[in-house]
């Protein structure tokens, strides 16, 4: 990520479980509040990240979203 952009710095919330929507949203809101320009999230569900309605880019990693389009649990 530094040797694209030097700045760049990562910062991350753990909210000590394997699926809490609430807990993930108000940790994906805290840290695009922090200026976070792109999101990612380790996914064990197919659920769709909202993070794009705010202008930011999110993925997922460990579960394939490319067929998702809505919110599934």
């Amino acid at each position: 990520m530094q040797s694209v952009n030097p700045k760049a710095r990562l910062k991350f919330i753990l909210i000590n479980s394997w699926y809490d929507p609430g807990k993930e949203g108000d940790a994906a809101k805290a840290l695009i509040d922090q200026g976070c320009d792109i999101i990612t999230q380790h996914t064990i569900r197919r659920r769709r990240c909202r993070c794009g309605e705010r202008g930011i880019l999110a993925f997922g990693e460990a579960t394939d979203m490319a067929s998702s389009r809505r919110t599934r649990s």
